[in-house]
Formats: C-alpha cells, structure tokens, sequence
C-alpha cells in the first residue's frame, strides 16, 4: 500500500471520542466535563465544532453541555434528531453574546427551536422577547421603587431580600424582557442615592 492511500484511509477514519474529547479541550480553551459530553454523539460534536468557529467557544461549550442537553433529553430527542442549522443556532449564540437577549430567553428560543426550527430573530420577536430599551429599564426601575416603599425601607434597613422582591416588580413591569443582572445593578444605582 502506498503512503498516498494510507493518508486517505486515515482522512476517513472517524476520531475516536476520547482523541476528540481531549482535542476540544486543547484546541477550544473549554473544560473537560463539557468536551465529555458535546462528545457522547458524534454529530452532538460536529455541531458543537461548526458553531465554535463562528461563536466563543466556551459559550458554546456552556450552552452545549447545559441548555441544548437539557432540551434534548426534556423533549426525549438526541443530537441525530436535530432539525435546525447550524446556521440558526450561531444566530441564536450571537444574540446572547451581543446581550440582544438574555440567556433565559435565549433558553426559550432554543426549545422553540427545537421543536420547530425558525430564524431565532423571528422566534425573538413572535415570542415577544425583545430586550427592553435602556431608558425604559430605568423607567421601570424607578416606577417599581416609588410604588414599593415598604420594600425599599426594608432594604435600606439592611434587609437585602428586599432587594429581590423589587427587581421582581420591575420585572413585572417590563414584561420579562430585562435582564435581571442589569435590574439589579440599576436597582442598587437608585437605591443608593436614597441611602
């Protein structure tokens, strides 16, 4: 056999899973639980491999080991079962990553996604997800402070689960569309002006 067909029958060889676990790690920078199991299905890993060359890799790897898993086995399907492109799920990531939409309701395309795959731009909209504009944030943020007093008191009383109960408020006002790290951080802008 001559070396040019050796090199051909090693090109179509499939690497074994523990070489690609550990060659995810190295070549990626992600940890060695995720590469374990975007690796347990080989075309769960061919996925994971066409998504990390448009989107960081250890987002990627987080929302393979964690969100698109959890998914799967919630709605009983395996990475074979896939219908959406890989296309779409860069699309979705890229949202996340540019803070278009929060990593809850990027979770929630995702299911939708799943179950019917679409243009995750569109599934953002259909599904009324939409990040709220800064200002209206603030707005909301103010409103839920001057109706909630009580809370605020409490809050500016050293009781920090105060400050929980009022980021739902503000929550509440703006639909579920704020990300509740930046209600937070607002939140505690506002109230330490009060203090």
């Amino acid at each position: 056999i001559d070396d040019a067909k050796v090199q051909k029958i090693r090109e179509q060889m499939v690497e074994p899973p523990h070489l690609r676990e550990q060659r995810l790690v190295e070549q990626y920078g992600i940890q060695q639980a995720a590469a374990n199991v975007i690796v347990s299905e080989r075309k769960f890993a061919d996925l994971f491999e066409e998504v990390a060359k448009e989107v960081d890799p250890k987002l990627a790897a987080m929302w393979f080991r964690t969100k698109l898993k959890k998914v799967l086995n919630y709605m009983k399907l395996s990475a074979a079962d896939i219908k959406f492109t890989p296309k779409q799920l860069i699309t979705l990531l890229q949202m996340i990553q540019h803070h278009k939409v929060t990593p809850e309701q990027g979770e929630l395309v995702l299911r939708e996604l799943v179950k019917k795959p679409a243009d995750p731009k569109e599934l953002v909209q259909r599904l009324g997800l939409e990040r709220i504009e800064w200002e209206d944030l603030e707005l909301a943020v103010k409103e839920a402070i001057r109706r909630n007093q009580k809370a605020v008191k409490d809050y500016l009383a050293g009781r920090k689960e105060a400050l929980n109960f009022i980021a739902g408020k503000v929550m509440e006002l703006t639909g579920g569309r704020a990300d509740p790290r930046e209600i937070l951080k607002l939140l505690r802008a506002e109230l330490l002006k009060k203090s």
